[in-house]
């Protein structure tokens, strides 16, 4: 008997390897899976602004990159003893005006030259609810725990989501023609306004995307069908129930990689990931003749690794072991 829904993923019409490059975008979970490709030694992009939660501060952002939007410093604003940008996460405030300029600064340039060079751009839409600033009308990314009041909240609809993204999908083809897009929906569930208003939230973003994946070189990947088909079970939780467990987010990236892998890459992040679990490893005695003969064999396989996957970085790896 099988305890659980399979779900069936979609073959890609194109595959990742390690010489292509990556930006994931949008909620936590984007953040999930490209630290999973950065452990892979896949080269990725991940949130440069921070995370964002709906896809209209997802959409403004990349807008922001695109266009050279320049940040002065009447954007910013002090609290909680940091310099903040509503468009910007938390990570990327500064506890002086010039450091959150720059660091901002910073990050619309790095993401517009990456979206000029990447092969694939990941997407995961989080939320249909958006805070709207009281003052300005403004649709802010992140509240910076500024008072409630200050803010007024509404739901998205999917023909908002799909005329701004219809558009600015467009102006990313201008800089990258053969960019391939893929959306996902975050299998985060979010709470605060309740479970019914969360399947309300969700299913706009869903509508929206079975209208933008019509469109050549837009695919979709059901990360949030797999938690909640084949994973529902609350040991593949986090604590709070919400999040997936790092478990459950292993499992996400096994169907993940049959989807957009080769078997061949897939070999080949199976022996990086055991080079980085051993590099991450803490030893109580580094001078032991048994640690030194381990160190020994690890650069030896890095270095047929490095043979296989020319270009690819293992410094910081290597400089453990030496």
């Amino acid at each position: 008997m099988i305890f659980t829904t399979p779900v069936v993923c979609r073959e890609m019409p194109f595959k990742i390897s390690h010489s292509d490059s990556c930006v994931f975008t949008g909620s936590c979970f984007a953040e999930n899976i490209g630290r999973k490709m950065e452990d892979s030694k896949i080269i990725t992009l991940v949130n440069p602004t921070g995370i964002h939660y709906n896809p209209i501060s997802v959409a403004e952002t990349i807008n922001s990159a695109l266009s050279g939007k320049e940040i002065i410093n009447s954007d910013l604003f002090f609290a909680n003893g940091r310099w903040n940008h509503f468009c910007f996460h938390s990570e990327l405030s500064g506890k002086n005006q010039q450091d959150a300029f720059q660091k901002m600064t910073e990050a619309l340039k790095l993401l517009k030259n990456s979206l000029s060079m990447v092969s694939v751009l990941f997407i995961t839409f989080g939320t249909s609810v958006i805070y709207e600033h009281n003052e300005t009308g403004d649709i802010v990314s992140n509240c910076h725990k500024l008072p409630a009041d200050t803010f007024r909240q509404r739901f998205v609809m999917p023909d908002e989501i799909i005329n701004v993204w219809n558009k600015l999908l467009s102006d990313i083809r201008v800089i990258n023609p053969k960019l391939k897009v893929v959306f996902t929906v975050s299998p985060v569930r979010h709470f605060k306004n309740g479970a019914t208003e969360n399947q309300f939230s969700k299913s706009s973003l869903f509508i929206a995307i079975k209208s933008l994946i019509d469109n050549s070189n837009i695919f979709y990947f059901p990360a949030y069908e797999i938690m909640n088909d084949e994973l529902r079970d609350y040991r593949f939780y986090a604590s709070d129930m919400l999040h997936p467990s790092d478990v459950g987010i292993s499992y996400i990236w096994e169907k993940f990689s049959e989807v957009f892998f080769a078997p061949t890459t897939i070999e080949l992040n199976r022996k990086v990931e055991k080079i980085i679990k051993a590099s991450r490893h803490k030893v109580f005695d580094n001078n032991t003749e048994e640690y030194r003969k381990f160190c020994s064999a690890t650069l030896n396989e890095i270095a047929k690794l490095e043979k296989e996957m020319p270009g690819v970085d293992f410094s910081g790896e290597k400089m453990v072991f030496e």
